[in-house]
């Protein structure tokens, strides 16, 4: 069987650059056929791509794809917040392009701390080395401006406990990246506080949502997204079909 047109798999252009091998991105609307999903596959491994990141947005089409091998390795959620008015919580700023070292190392753990349950962690293909190098170049990119148009960290007697990086989408909104408190001061307000200086910056820029993504088996952050005043807005299965 031919591929299905409508399942048309997209290069990862910079997933590619930076693990060094061809990865693709496939997404699945409704419940398409098994064979259609099959087709498409070998399709993918015609056009030599070594990973197929499948997003199943019906989530209907597990059985089918683990049949051909892929693993389930996340179910994104999304939440959304209306921006509220916020003043700065006292301890909180943004790090200047050039961090001093203490601070980057504290901003690296920062970073990987928020990777834990990552697909990229939790997919043992992708192994130790690949998904802490995208962390910290994850955090190297929200430094310099490239991903990130701020980069908020909480100070507690000078060393950086929290961080979360924001940046400017369209239609008004605000997106969070990168979010995580030093495990030694969680469940002191510090997550809290970086949510109210993220509303304080969206507010002073006259944004009107908040966006941010995490793992549903990450329930300590669902959790604490549901209780600093957002909803879900959209659940995503993804999986990860390697084809070597």
């Amino acid at each position: 069987m031919s591929a299905d047109p409508a399942l048309r798999i997209a290069p990862l252009d910079w997933d590619t650059r930076f693990f060094g091998f061809a990865i693709g991105a496939l997404t699945l609307e409704g419940v398409p056929p098994a064979p259609a999903i099959r087709a498409a596959a070998d399709a993918a491994r015609a056009r030599a791509f070594r990973l197929l990141v499948v997003s199943d947005a019906a989530d209907g089409s597990g059985a089918v794809l683990a049949s051909l091998g892929a693993r389930r390795v996340d179910t994104k959620v999304d939440f959304a917040a209306a921006v509220r008015p916020a003043t700065l919580p006292r301890g909180i700023k943004a790090i200047p392009a050039a961090p001093a070292p203490a601070d980057r190392e504290a901003l690296d753990a920062l970073a990987l701390a928020s990777g834990a349950h990552s697909r990229f962690r939790t997919d043992p293909r992708f192994g130790e080395a690949a998904w802490t190098r995208l962390y910290r170049a994850w955090m190297d990119n929200s430094v310099s401006g490239t991903v990130a148009d701020a980069v908020l960290v909480h100070r507690d007697a000078g060393r950086i406990t929290g961080l979360a990086t924001i940046r400017a989408c369209g239609n008004r909104e605000a997106r969070i990246g990168l979010l995580a408190v030093a495990a030694d001061r969680r469940g002191r307000g510090i997550g809290a506080a970086l949510i109210d200086a993220v509303h304080r910056w969206a507010s002073d820029r006259d944004l009107r949502t908040i966006l941010v993504a995490t793992q549903q088996d990450n329930a300590g952050a669902c959790r604490f997204y549901q209780g600093t005043g957002f909803e879900v807005s959209a659940r995503l299965a993804i999986h990860h079909l390697w084809l070597d």
